[in-house]
């Protein structure tokens, strides 16, 4: 450039006026007038000297700073002189006139801090005119002012140092404007030219913050440089910087001519960074540094750069060029490699392939890397003959986050190119086949698509198949062909692709998801004993009403609160029930879940949801009355509780089929034992019995209405027992436990109005009553000499006698077989009556 464009202002007083000084001509851009001034003010070297003062102290003074605007750096020059002309108060007026340059095209015309002087030193500026404040800015011829400075190389070098790190001042320097712009100069040369965007500088400083200057003596913390004696005075500086350093050895290799050019063209570092500014003197000797940083494992791609930037690096033999890659490999980041396509096509050597690799394996290991990286760094693989090697590294890596590596691969799978090399490697890569699955059953026709078919046709039952296969049948099969057989293909591979499909089939195919989670829900059941999949809760806001008790038998199981309460209907608690039964849920799981369910009713349950109601379902969920009874202690205490909270309940129907259970509970025990003194005293026994065998000498059917009639309770039956069987001894009847057979099991089949066959037959098969009729039974058979005459005080006495011992034994009996006891009553009752009464409900 022969010209730069200068903006420019003029400070100081209007003539013969009390003013302060201030901005009274200016042009009309960079800076506004006030900005104009606070840059000036903010930058001055101190308070000028008087007007008769001679030196190097006097006037003028120019002085150099670096103001911004609009992300735009100047580079300014002040010019401090006296005027002729003289204030109110015959005060010498100061001008300073301060003409600013943009420092990009300052460096890009090479224009020294001498140059800016010799180009602005004549330039006029006006102030007595119309309009002194927006002036046109100026284009101005550059004039080239500066000369070598007779300064030596090692104090340059010294001063440029330490102008990184603080100030420098120089002392006993010349009297002339331009050589002590030259020696200004002559520092600055020793500093990459971008410097020029933090440097202050002036011909004269006082006491302020310039960083090259001038002075009398150094401030604190400042390095003196005396010009006359070349003496650097580090007191306050310590040893050499390593800038200084190497700045010196590189100048005593390469010259000092060639050295300054190499700085001067490095314009781009504009901060004040001692590292950066080391880095660059490197730049000149770049292809032994980047070698011998490669031995030593400091590489940097950026030298790699600028040396096929350069040409350079083609002329490093192969094993040297090896060993720079490989060590650019070790640094680089993905984003390097993909900026750096060119340099690694140029320079390429086959026996990098396995560096390239193993750089994509550390990349995904770390997981340094988003997809669009990936994507880049394989492109660049496949232009170097490496896409299924570098493809199976980024795959191989399976890891729960693969995110980046599935959308890499549905990007990559759209190019043609892509498709033979993707279909061998994802298809049997777990965790990648499971998400690429899911997201192309996203995409329309996304499973149907070029890609898909490739990897169908990758190989025999791959993980992809597996996956692939109940997504196809989830989302375009048949309706009503995707079962829990699907499921468990899906689960088998991983957990994740089972939640996935649902979350699938959720968006894209809606009316479908009721079918879908019918299939995962028993999926889930099935398992319920390995361990449910964390994600299963998930699964909550996706179910309609019909889910429900299959998803709350679930929760029962694992800790849960139910979906909804137990009280939400008898359809919901026959379907909970059924859940709970099915096939494959262990006798372990199922008390788990009776134990849960009774947990959550809590106290007053009753009088949320009817007590016969919640019975019933603990029935069907129990057994009772099938062949395998579970009946805990938990559930037990439950509806003891329950009853004891409420004692109206025991007069429930659906109490009698539990009654054996609940006398396992020491206080329904005891409340038990008061109800049947109670009955017995409301009910007269004794005539009851007595009154059965004249009825009993009839039809059976005669029989039934007596006793129909006499409204027996339940609990009552087994006192009348005792008393007919003690009563038929007594009367010396040849078979007296025939009349007990018949009403045993005419109580079995109609109750005789003491309530529904089932609510009667369970305190008559287990009471102490059927006890005594099975001790009647041993007593006779095994005590043949028996008198019975003794009556039937006696024989009750003997009867109850064996009853003790048979009761010991029935406790141990019933803890190995449960139902033992009922089965020895109706077997002996039965066989004794004749009859045979097999299939019968017992």
């Amino acid at each position: 450039m022969d010209s730069i464009d200068i903006g420019w202002a003029l400070v100081g007083k209007k003539p013969g006026l009390y003013e302060e000084y201030s901005v009274i001509a200016a042009s009309a851009g960079p800076f506004s007038p006030r900005q104009f001034e606070k840059i000036v003010s903010s930058s001055t070297p101190g308070n000028p000297p008087p007007p008769h003062e001679n030196g190097p102290s006097a006037l003028p003074w120019v002085w150099f700073d670096h103001p911004q605007i609009r992300g735009v750096t100047y580079v300014g020059i002040a010019i401090r002189e006296w005027s002729p002309h003289f204030d109110a108060t015959n005060r010498p007026i100061v001008f300073t006139r301060y003409f600013c340059v943009s420092l990009d095209d300052m460096l890009a015309a090479g224009v020294s801090y001498a140059d800016f002087y010799e180009t602005v030193r004549e330039e006029t500026v006006e102030w007595e005119c119309a309009d002194p404040l927006s002036q046109p800015t100026r284009t101005l011829p550059v004039r080239r002012g500066g000369k070598p400075a007779a300064l030596a190389t090692e104090s340059a070098v010294a001063a440029a140092a330490r102008l990184l790190e603080g100030a420098v001042v120089l002392l006993n320097g010349p009297g002339e404007m331009t050589e002590r712009l030259n020696l200004l100069d002559a520092v600055a040369r020793m500093l990459p030219a971008g410097a020029k965007a933090w440097l202050f500088t002036g011909t004269w400083s006082d006491n302020t913050s310039l960083n090259l200057s001038f002075g009398r003596r150094a401030r604190d913390g400042d390095v003196a440089l005396d010009l006359r004696t070349g003496h650097l005075d580090r007191s306050h500086a310590g040893d050499p910087s390593p800038y200084e350093r190497a700045l010196l050895q590189l100048i005593k290799r390469k010259g000092e001519p060639q050295v300054t050019e190499h700085l001067a063209r490095q314009t781009d570092l504009r901060t004040r960074d001692p590292w950066a500014a080391e880095a660059i003197l490197q730049d000149l000797d770049l292809l032994k540094v980047a070698v011998e940083a490669a031995r030593a494992g400091t590489l940097k791609p950026e030298m790699l750069r600028k040396l096929h930037k350069s040409g350079d690096l083609d002329f490093v033999d192969a094993f040297a060029r090896r060993q720079l890659l490989e060590q650019y490999l070790a640094v680089a980041t993905p984003a390097d490699v993909i900026r750096d396509a060119a340099l690694l096509r140029a320079h390429w050597v086959a026996k990098l392939a396995p560096r390239l690799e193993e750089f994509a394996r550390r990349q995904q290991k770390a997981a340094r890397w988003t997809e669009e990286e990936i994507v880049g760094v394989a492109e660049v693989a496949r232009r170097l003959g490496l896409a299924e090697q570098v493809m199976r590294a980024v795959v191989g890596m399976d890891t729960p986050e693969r995110a980046e590596v599935v959308l890499a691969v549905d990007i990559l799978g759209r190019r043609p190119e892509w498709l033979p090399v993707l279909g061998s490697v994802v298809a049997d890569a777990k965790v990648t086949a499971v998400g690429l699955a899911a997201r192309l059953a996203k995409h329309d026709g996304g499973l149907d698509g070029e890609l898909a078919a490739h990897l169908d046709r990758a190989g025999e039952n791959t993980v992809w198949q597996r996956v692939a296969g109940p997504y196809r049948k989830a989302l375009t099969g048949p309706q009503g062909m995707f079962t829990n057989r699907d499921v468990a293909q899906l689960g088998h591979v991983d957990e994740a692709p089972v939640f996935d499909l649902v979350a699938v089939v959720h968006e894209a195919r809606p009316e479908r998801i009721g079918e879908v989670l019918d299939a995962v829900l028993v999926w889930l059941r099935d398992r319920i004993d390995q361990g449910l999949p964390h994600r299963w809760t998930d699964l909550s806001s996706l179910l309609s009403e019909r889910h429900l008790p299959a998803a709350d038998l679930l929760r029962y199981c694992t800790g849960l609160p139910p979906l909804v309460p137990l009280s939400r209907g008898r359809d919901y608690r026959r379907a909970l029930a059924e859940c709970a039964l099915s096939d494959g849920i262990l006798r372990a799981t199922r008390i788990r879940f009776i134990d849960a369910v009774a947990g959550e009713l809590g106290t007053g349950w009753s009088e949320q949801i009817e007590f016969d109601e919640v019975l019933l379902f603990f029935q069907w969920v129990a057994g009772i009355g099938g062949r395998e009874q579970i009946v805990s202690r938990p559930l037990v205490d439950t509806i003891a509780g329950e009853i004891l909270t409420n004692r109206a309940l025991l007069d429930s129907p659906a109490v009698q089929l539990w009654q054996e259970y609940l006398a396992n509970h020491q206080e329904m025990r005891r409340l038990f034992e008061e109800r049947r003194a109670g009955i017995r005293r409301a009910v007269d026994v004794p005539w009851i019995a007595n009154e059965i065998p004249k009825w009993g000498s009839s039809s059976s059917e005669a029989l039934r209405r007596f006793l129909a009639k006499q409204k027996i309770p339940p609990d009552a039956w087994g006192a009348i027992l005792v008393e007919v069987m003690a009563g038929q001894v007594a009367n010396r009847v040849a078979q007296p436990h025939e009349l007990v057979a018949r009403l045993v099991n005419a109580l079995l089949d109609h109750g005789f109005g003491s309530g529904p066959p089932e609510a009667v037959a369970r305190p008559v098969a287990f009471d102490s009553a059927v006890q005594l009729d099975l001790a009647a039974f041993v007593l006779l058979r095994t005590h043949p000499h028996i008198r019975l005459e003794d009556g039937a005080t006696d024989l009750a006495r003997k009867l109850r006698a064996v009853q003790e011992t048979l009761g010991e034994v029935a406790k141990s009996l019933e803890k190995k077989e449960p139902g033992l006891i009922k089965k020895a009553i109706n077997t002996v009752i039965r066989s004794s009556d004749g009859e045979r009464r097999e299939g019968r409900d017992e």
